[in-house]
């Protein structure tokens, strides 16, 4: 799903495009990071001086409902990001001091299920450490 489409997709599901979530979706898909909520009150405040950061919880809570954005928590904070590995099995690394992100395909996830003698509903595979760059 690229930006047009995400935006598109908000609008199909019934909810109002306003330019405050297009700007916070925008922030989502040009960068590949992870992102607080204060980190992206802090870009959204260059725009909208008067934005309160209910308006960017609200928002994140509506993108994670739309399963535009995901959520980890680390370091007793909740960060925020983009999936960018759609249908398939994948796994994240992030950099705990740069906040970079990549997506890792993994093998499918049907090799994994006959061992766990359930129904898997949804799963998270993220490994913390330090890029190469840090």
């Amino acid at each position: 799903m690229d930006y047009s489409e995400a935006l598109k997709y908000i609008q199909e599901s019934g909810y109002k495009l306003t330019n405050k979530r297009k700007e916070m979706i925008r922030i989502f898909f040009n960068h590949d990071y992870i992102f607080s909520a204060k980190i992206i009150f802090d870009f959204m405040k260059v725009h909208y001086p008067a934005i309160s950061i209910d308006t960017i919880y609200r928002n994140l809570n509506l993108f994670k409902q739309l399963s535009l954005i995901h959520h980890t928590e680390f370091q007793k904070q909740t960060y925020y990001y983009r999936n960018r590995m759609e249908n398939s099995f994948y796994g994240h690394i992030i950099c705990m001091k740069c906040r970079s992100i990549k997506s890792v395909v993994m093998n499918s996830s049907r090799t994994l299920v006959p061992y766990l003698c359930f129904s898997v509903s949804s799963y998270k595979f993220e490994i913390y450490g330090r890029c190469t760059k840090c």
